[in-house]
Protein backbone atom coordinates (compact mmCIF):
# COMPACT_ATOMS: atom_id res chain seq x y z
CA UNK A 1 0.00 0.00 0.00
CA UNK A 2 2.31 2.54 0.87
CA UNK A 3 4.63 1.72 -2.13
CA UNK A 4 1.78 2.41 -4.05
CA UNK A 5 0.90 6.07 -3.02
CA UNK A 6 4.15 6.89 -3.44
CA UNK A 7 4.29 6.03 -6.62
CA UNK A 8 0.99 7.50 -7.13
CA UNK A 9 1.69 10.79 -5.61
CA UNK A 10 5.46 11.68 -5.82
CA UNK A 11 6.84 10.24 -8.77
CA UNK A 12 5.09 12.23 -10.59
CA UNK A 13 6.57 15.23 -9.44
CA UNK A 14 9.92 13.78 -8.79
CA UNK A 15 9.88 13.61 -12.86
CA UNK A 16 8.19 17.06 -12.42
CA UNK A 17 11.42 18.44 -10.89
CA UNK A 18 13.67 16.64 -12.85
CA UNK A 19 12.48 18.04 -16.03
CA UNK A 20 12.52 21.19 -15.05
CA UNK A 21 15.71 21.15 -13.13
CA UNK A 22 17.61 19.54 -16.76
CA UNK A 23 15.68 22.42 -18.74
CA UNK A 24 16.86 25.31 -16.21
CA UNK A 25 20.06 24.17 -14.35
CA UNK A 26 22.17 26.89 -13.00
CA UNK A 27 25.01 27.88 -14.98
CA UNK A 28 28.64 27.73 -13.80
CA UNK A 29 31.26 29.97 -15.06
CA UNK A 30 32.87 27.37 -16.84
CA UNK A 31 30.14 25.80 -18.39
CA UNK A 32 30.24 25.80 -22.36
CA UNK A 33 26.59 25.88 -23.87
CA UNK A 34 26.80 25.37 -27.34
CA UNK A 35 28.20 28.31 -29.37
CA UNK A 36 27.96 30.63 -26.81
CA UNK A 37 29.90 30.54 -23.27
CA UNK A 38 28.82 31.59 -20.36
CA UNK A 39 31.28 33.37 -19.67
CA UNK A 40 30.19 35.89 -21.99
CA UNK A 41 26.98 36.53 -19.97
CA UNK A 42 28.77 37.41 -16.12
CA UNK A 43 30.51 39.85 -18.46
CA UNK A 44 27.36 41.88 -18.88
CA UNK A 45 25.01 40.57 -15.88
CA UNK A 46 27.16 40.48 -12.16
CA UNK A 47 27.80 41.81 -9.17
CA UNK A 48 31.27 43.16 -8.50
CA UNK A 49 31.81 43.94 -4.97
CA UNK A 50 33.18 47.21 -4.67
CA UNK A 51 34.03 47.47 -0.63
CA UNK A 52 34.66 50.62 0.37
CA UNK A 53 34.14 52.70 -2.29
CA UNK A 54 32.02 55.80 -1.98
CA UNK A 55 28.67 56.71 -3.59
CA UNK A 56 28.86 60.28 -5.04
CA UNK A 57 26.19 61.78 -3.02
CA UNK A 58 25.48 64.15 -5.99
CA UNK A 59 23.61 61.41 -7.94
CA UNK A 60 19.84 62.79 -8.37
CA UNK A 61 16.52 60.63 -8.43
CA UNK A 62 12.93 61.05 -7.70
CA UNK A 63 11.47 59.60 -4.51
CA UNK A 64 7.88 58.36 -4.73
CA UNK A 65 6.28 61.76 -3.83
CA UNK A 66 8.14 63.56 -7.02
CA UNK A 67 10.52 65.25 -4.96
CA UNK A 68 14.22 65.38 -6.54
CA UNK A 69 16.82 64.93 -4.01
CA UNK A 70 20.48 64.05 -4.09
CA UNK A 71 21.96 60.80 -2.43
CA UNK A 72 23.54 62.78 -0.61
CA UNK A 73 20.46 63.52 1.84
CA UNK A 74 20.06 59.97 2.69
CA UNK A 75 23.84 60.28 4.59
CA UNK A 76 24.31 60.98 8.23
CA UNK A 77 23.84 58.82 11.43
CA UNK A 78 22.48 55.62 9.92
CA UNK A 79 23.66 53.15 7.51
CA UNK A 80 21.60 52.28 4.33
CA UNK A 81 20.39 49.23 2.55
CA UNK A 82 20.48 49.95 -1.03
CA UNK A 83 17.99 47.84 -3.46
CA UNK A 84 18.45 48.11 -7.03
CA UNK A 85 15.31 46.59 -8.81
CA UNK A 86 12.43 47.77 -11.31
CA UNK A 87 8.87 47.88 -10.34
CA UNK A 88 7.37 46.15 -13.12
CA UNK A 89 9.33 43.08 -12.92
CA UNK A 90 7.05 40.27 -12.33
CA UNK A 91 10.22 37.97 -11.16
CA UNK A 92 13.16 38.42 -9.07
CA UNK A 93 12.22 41.76 -8.24
CA UNK A 94 9.28 41.22 -6.24
CA UNK A 95 10.65 38.38 -4.34
CA UNK A 96 13.76 40.81 -3.65
CA UNK A 97 11.29 43.55 -2.12
CA UNK A 98 9.19 40.55 -0.33
CA UNK A 99 12.15 38.67 1.41
CA UNK A 100 13.99 42.13 2.31
CA UNK A 101 10.28 43.30 3.50
CA UNK A 102 10.23 39.95 5.47
CA UNK A 103 13.74 40.51 6.93
CA UNK A 104 12.59 43.93 8.21
CA UNK A 105 9.34 42.98 10.02
CA UNK A 106 11.51 40.43 11.83
CA UNK A 107 14.35 42.89 12.68
CA UNK A 108 11.89 45.12 14.04
CA UNK A 109 10.37 42.52 16.21
CA UNK A 110 13.81 42.60 18.03
CA UNK A 111 13.43 46.11 18.29
CA UNK A 112 15.81 47.16 15.35
CA UNK A 113 13.61 48.80 12.94
CA UNK A 114 13.58 51.44 9.34
CA UNK A 115 13.84 54.56 10.76
CA UNK A 116 15.55 54.34 13.84
CA UNK A 117 18.47 51.82 13.11
CA UNK A 118 18.71 52.36 9.35
CA UNK A 119 17.54 53.37 5.83
CA UNK A 120 16.53 51.51 2.59
CA UNK A 121 16.77 53.64 -0.23
CA UNK A 122 15.44 50.72 -3.03
CA UNK A 123 15.76 52.90 -7.19
CA UNK A 124 14.97 51.89 -10.15
CA UNK A 125 16.97 50.75 -13.22
CA UNK A 126 14.86 50.93 -15.35
CA UNK A 127 14.84 54.66 -16.86
CA UNK A 128 10.98 54.95 -17.98
CA UNK A 129 9.22 53.76 -14.99
CA UNK A 130 7.59 56.58 -13.17
CA UNK A 131 7.01 58.03 -9.89
CA UNK A 132 3.75 56.67 -9.71
CA UNK A 133 4.95 52.95 -10.35
CA UNK A 134 7.12 54.01 -7.15
CA UNK A 135 4.26 55.49 -5.00
CA UNK A 136 2.47 52.50 -5.47
CA UNK A 137 5.00 50.21 -4.32
CA UNK A 138 5.39 52.72 -1.33
CA UNK A 139 1.85 52.54 -0.18
CA UNK A 140 1.87 48.33 -0.21
CA UNK A 141 5.01 48.42 1.76
CA UNK A 142 4.07 50.86 4.13
CA UNK A 143 0.57 48.54 5.07
CA UNK A 144 2.53 45.44 5.17
CA UNK A 145 5.12 46.65 7.55
CA UNK A 146 2.82 48.53 9.69
CA UNK A 147 4.89 51.78 10.61
CA UNK A 148 4.59 54.73 9.03
CA UNK A 149 6.97 56.51 10.41
CA UNK A 150 9.58 54.11 9.96
CA UNK A 151 8.91 54.18 6.57
CA UNK A 152 9.28 57.32 5.95
CA UNK A 153 12.78 56.06 5.73
CA UNK A 154 12.29 53.58 3.19
CA UNK A 155 12.23 55.15 -0.03
CA UNK A 156 11.24 54.39 -3.54
CA UNK A 157 13.34 56.13 -6.26
CA UNK A 158 13.29 56.67 -10.25
CA UNK A 159 15.79 58.37 -12.24
CA UNK A 160 16.91 59.10 -15.65
CA UNK A 161 19.67 56.84 -17.89
CA UNK A 162 22.36 59.11 -16.65
CA UNK A 163 21.83 59.04 -12.58
CA UNK A 164 21.17 55.13 -12.91
CA UNK A 165 24.20 54.20 -14.97
CA UNK A 166 26.30 56.28 -12.28
CA UNK A 167 24.83 54.56 -9.55
CA UNK A 168 25.01 51.07 -10.41
CA UNK A 169 28.25 51.44 -11.93
CA UNK A 170 29.54 52.36 -8.53
CA UNK A 171 27.99 49.84 -7.02
CA UNK A 172 29.27 47.72 -9.05
CA UNK A 173 25.61 46.37 -10.62
CA UNK A 174 25.96 44.77 -13.91
CA UNK A 175 22.75 44.93 -16.25
CA UNK A 176 21.52 45.45 -19.64
CA UNK A 177 18.91 47.47 -20.74
CA UNK A 178 17.06 47.48 -24.31
CA UNK A 179 15.91 50.96 -24.81
CA UNK A 180 14.03 49.62 -28.00
CA UNK A 181 12.49 46.93 -26.45
CA UNK A 182 12.27 48.71 -22.97
CA UNK A 183 13.64 45.57 -21.34
CA UNK A 184 15.81 44.49 -18.60
CA UNK A 185 17.91 41.52 -17.76
CA UNK A 186 19.44 41.89 -14.37
CA UNK A 187 21.57 39.91 -11.19
CA UNK A 188 20.10 40.00 -7.66
CA UNK A 189 21.09 41.38 -4.70
CA UNK A 190 21.51 44.36 -2.72
CA UNK A 191 24.38 46.11 -0.79
CA UNK A 192 24.94 48.02 2.65
CA UNK A 193 26.10 51.19 2.89
CA UNK A 194 27.76 53.05 5.93
CA UNK A 195 26.05 56.29 6.82
CA UNK A 196 28.56 58.04 4.71
CA UNK A 197 27.85 56.02 1.73
CA UNK A 198 31.09 53.88 1.44
CA UNK A 199 30.31 50.46 0.20
CA UNK A 200 30.28 48.22 3.82
CA UNK A 201 29.02 44.58 2.36
CA UNK A 202 26.96 42.69 -0.43
CA UNK A 203 24.18 40.28 -0.58
CA UNK A 204 23.81 37.91 -3.41
CA UNK A 205 20.79 36.16 -4.36
CA UNK A 206 16.75 36.95 -3.15
CA UNK A 207 17.20 35.84 0.99
CA UNK A 208 18.47 38.05 3.62
CA UNK A 209 18.88 36.20 6.89
CA UNK A 210 17.72 38.82 9.32
CA UNK A 211 20.87 37.94 11.98
CA UNK A 212 23.44 38.63 8.97
CA UNK A 213 21.60 41.64 7.89
CA UNK A 214 21.69 42.92 11.41
CA UNK A 215 24.92 41.59 12.20
CA UNK A 216 26.46 43.72 9.09
CA UNK A 217 23.91 47.41 9.37
CA UNK A 218 25.46 47.47 12.80
CA UNK A 219 28.86 47.36 11.52
CA UNK A 220 28.47 49.57 8.74
CA UNK A 221 26.65 51.78 11.34
CA UNK A 222 30.05 52.30 12.68
CA UNK A 223 32.04 53.03 9.50
CA UNK A 224 33.61 49.70 9.08
CA UNK A 225 33.64 47.89 5.93
CA UNK A 226 32.70 44.06 5.95
CA UNK A 227 34.31 41.15 4.57
CA UNK A 228 33.24 39.98 0.88
CA UNK A 229 30.53 37.80 0.49
CA UNK A 230 30.42 34.22 -1.17
CA UNK A 231 29.97 35.18 -5.11
CA UNK A 232 26.99 33.33 -6.65
CA UNK A 233 25.50 33.32 -10.27
CA UNK A 234 21.95 33.57 -9.22
CA UNK A 235 19.71 32.37 -12.14
CA UNK A 236 19.35 30.06 -15.07
CA UNK A 237 20.13 29.69 -18.50
CA UNK A 238 16.91 31.04 -20.79
CA UNK A 239 16.90 30.25 -24.62
CA UNK A 240 14.62 32.78 -26.28
CA UNK A 241 12.45 31.17 -28.38
CA UNK A 242 12.42 33.65 -31.17
CA UNK A 243 16.08 34.99 -31.06
CA UNK A 244 17.64 31.79 -29.77
CA UNK A 245 19.92 34.01 -27.33
CA UNK A 246 20.78 32.52 -24.09
CA UNK A 247 20.35 34.34 -20.83
CA UNK A 248 20.24 34.66 -16.93
CA UNK A 249 16.48 33.71 -15.88
CA UNK A 250 16.26 33.94 -12.25
CA UNK A 251 12.00 33.29 -12.43
CA UNK A 252 13.31 29.66 -13.83
CA UNK A 253 15.47 29.39 -10.39
CA UNK A 254 12.61 30.58 -8.08
CA UNK A 255 9.98 28.05 -9.85
CA UNK A 256 12.38 25.51 -9.31
CA UNK A 257 12.56 26.51 -5.44
CA UNK A 258 8.48 26.50 -4.96
CA UNK A 259 7.96 23.03 -6.36
CA UNK A 260 10.62 21.38 -4.23
CA UNK A 261 8.30 23.21 -1.98
CA UNK A 262 5.64 21.27 -2.97
CA UNK A 263 7.28 17.99 -3.26
CA UNK A 264 7.86 18.43 0.56
CA UNK A 265 4.67 19.31 1.27
CA UNK A 266 3.17 16.44 -1.12
CA UNK A 267 6.24 14.07 0.91
CA UNK A 268 4.39 15.00 4.50
CA UNK A 269 0.81 14.79 3.34
CA UNK A 270 1.94 11.19 2.44
CA UNK A 271 3.57 10.48 5.22
CA UNK A 272 0.07 11.43 7.48
CA UNK A 273 -1.72 9.93 5.13
CA UNK A 274 -0.03 6.27 5.53
CA UNK A 275 0.40 6.72 9.42
CA UNK A 276 -3.64 7.48 9.43
CA UNK A 277 -4.26 4.41 7.56
CA UNK A 278 -2.00 2.44 9.76
CA UNK A 279 -4.20 3.68 12.83
CA UNK A 280 -7.44 2.80 11.18
CA UNK A 281 -5.94 -0.69 10.32
CA UNK A 282 -4.48 -1.12 14.17
CA UNK A 283 -8.37 -0.03 15.97
CA UNK A 284 -10.28 -2.14 13.29
CA UNK A 285 -7.57 -5.27 14.38
CA UNK A 286 -8.13 -4.49 17.63
CA UNK A 287 -12.01 -4.61 17.30
CA UNK A 288 -11.71 -7.72 15.59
Amino acid sequence: MKAKMISKFILPIIGLVGSIVHASSPITPSENIGDYQTTEITKQLGIDQKLGDQVPGNIEFTDENGEKLLLSEFFGTKPIIMVPVFYECSSACNTVLDQLLRTAIRMKSKQFSVGEHYKIVTFSIKPTETVELAANKKTFFTKLYDDKDGLKDWKFLTGDWENIERLTKVLGFRFLYDAEEDNVQHPAGIMVLTPTGRINSYFYGVSFEPKIMKDRLIEAARGDIGVKAEEVLFGCIHIDPVTGKKSLNILKFVQVCFIFTVLGIIVSISVMSIKSRRNKDNTRAYHA
